[in-house]
Formats: structure tokens, C-alpha cells, sequence
């Protein structure tokens, strides 16, 4: 009569202990990157945003009435961005909003000021490549010129009002 091994010394008891320990430690995993790694792609108060369209849409229709346009570069060189209005301006300074497409975190305001008749100056305080979406107006927020822009090294991006 064989006698039996005991548990701790047969295969397949610690293969099936080891196949469940690796899903319990991959499922922790997965649930420690969902909570550490939430996109935040949804905002809080998407319903305000929702109930300002309208507003929104009112400054890129004043824009289109007064006509203006511009074109907006990035100089890399001076580490500044520039802004050049087709037409004279009357506001010392431009607020621009860059929106990075998926990550809040990296979103860019700037405030430049007038260097020229038609041209706002400001510095850039980093590289700035890739897709955004641009917002630029005065501060009083009475206009503003809108879209989305993928910018280069050495590149200027033409801004029109939408319509």
C-alpha cells in the first residue's frame, strides 16, 4: 500500500494557489491604476458649460461683426507668443487660453501686452507643440476668436471669427 504524500508536496495544490494569487494581485493592480489614473475628461459643472454655449457664441458673433482677425506664432527663439491683428486694436492687453485636448492639467493662460499697433506680445514659460485649442480676447471679454491649432516650431496659425 502506497502512503500518501502530503498536500504541501504535490503540484497541483500550489498551482492552483498560484493561479488565484495572480488574479488577486492583478485585479488590486487594476483597481489602484483606475482609482491614481482617472481621465479627467468630464467636467463637474458640464451643465453650466452647456447653459454658456450661447454666451460663448456671442462674442465669436461680435467678433466676426467687427471684422478681426489675426494670426498667432509661437517664437521659439525669444521664448515668447505673438499675436498680430489684422487691424489696429484698441485693448492693452489680450488674454489667450490654450486648452490641451485631453489633460486639464496642461492648460496655458497668458495675458500679453501691446508691442505694436496690431501686435501683443507675451513670454511663453515653456515649449509649446502639438494640438490645443485656442481661445484669445480682450479682458473684458466683449470679443473672442476661437480654434483648435496644432502648432510647430517656427509656424503662425491664422485665427477668423467662427461662424
Amino acid at each position: 500500500m502506497a502512503v500518501a504524500r502530503p498536500w504541501y508536496t504535490q503540484f497541483w495544490p500550489w498551482f492552483l494557489i498560484g493561479l488565484l494569487s495572480t488574479s488577486v494581485a492583478v485585479s488590486v493592480a487594476a483597481v489602484v491604476l483606475a482609482l491614481h489614473g482617472a481621465d479627467p475628461l468630464v467636467s463637474d459643472d458640464w451643465y453650466k458649460r452647456g447653459l454658456a454655449i450661447n454666451r460663448d457664441l456671442g462674442r465669436a458673433e461680435e467678433a466676426a461683426r467687427l471684422g478681426i482677425g489675426a494670426t498667432i506664432a509661437v517664437d521659439a527663439e525669444h521664448a515668447e507668443i505673438v499675436v498680430a491683428f489684422d487691424r489696429e486694436n484698441d485693448a492693452p492687453e489680450i488674454e489667450v487660453v490654450l486648452q490641451h485636448p485631453t489633460v486639464a492639467a496642461r492648460d496655458r493662460f497668458y495675458r500679453l501686452e501691446r508691442s505694436g499697433p496690431t501686435t501683443y506680445r507675451g513670454a511663453l514659460g515653456g515649449a509649446l507643440a502639438g494640438r490645443w485649442y485656442v481661445s484669445l480676447g480682450p479682458p473684458s471679454g466683449s470679443w473672442r476668436l476661437a480654434a483648435p491649432l496644432t502648432f510647430a516650431s517656427g509656424t503662425a496659425v491664422r485665427l477668423v471669427p467662427e461662424t
